[in-house]
């Protein structure tokens, strides 16, 4: 009975720990890593390797943070790296997207105290526009100017907050999640005046009813 009891507590074990978000993420980087190794273009290997252990090392952190302002903050960095994983290995989308899915899951589970009792009240995301989607739907033309649009107010922000002058390049990708109006999560790059290097950017704007509200807006990548 008691071996069966253990064996029954490992297989609950087992599953729940193929649900964890994070363990969803480090499988999908190790699979990017095995194919990445075994590819043909060996030039691409050493910077998606390098790339891929410092999304393992911001997860590590992820574990130990206590602050749930810092914790969403650093998810915002990771979804940030992922972007760039993405440039450097085109072809492997699928399960890039799986990682950013369950980053999203965890900004939802770990967004900060202040705004806790508004995600209760609020739908899950909705992806709006992907730069790299094939489906029409996610490059529509209309919804793209709008995201531009949106760039456009998080930059005016930063700049005025920093004093830089900085302009928009494009949207990378942009979620929303409805909440008495929407909160709209984007990623896209943005050049400072006079810089040639370009820089991804993340922010979260809340627009309800008659207000538009820029909730954090930060470079995630140099």
């Amino acid at each position: 009975m008691a071996s069966s009891s253990s064996s029954s507590c490992a297989s609950a074990a087992a599953a729940a720990d193929s649900k964890n978000p994070k363990q969803i993420i480090r499988r999908q980087l190790q699979k990017l890593e095995e194919r990445s190794a075994a590819a043909a273009a060996e030039s691409k290997i050493p910077a998606t390797k390098n790339w891929i252990n410092k999304i393992l090392r911001q997860l590590e952190k992820l574990e130990e943070q206590s602050n749930n302002r810092e914790t969403n903050k650093r998810i915002k960095m990771i979804l940030g790296q992922v972007d760039i994983l993405e440039e450097l290995n085109p072809d492997e989308k699928k399960p890039i997207d799986k990682i950013r899915t369950q980053l999203e899951k965890l900004e939802e589970e770990d967004s900060d105290d202040s705004d806790s009792h508004v995600y209760k009240l609020c739908g899950g995301p909705t992806l709006l526009y992907d730069r790299d989607s094939t489906a029409s739907k996610y490059r529509n033309p209309e919804r793209t100017k709008d995201l531009i649009e949106s760039a456009a107010i998080a930059l005016d922000y930063f700049n005025k907050k920093y004093s830089t002058r900085y302009d928009l390049v494009e949207v990378i990708r942009a979620t929303s999640s409805p909440c008495a109006g929407y909160i709209l999560y984007m990623a896209f790059k943005a050049k400072n005046d006079g810089v040639e290097k370009a820089n991804t950017f993340n922010t979260k704007i809340y627009y309800g009813i008659g207000a538009t509200e820029v909730q954090s807006v930060q470079i995630v990548t140099t």
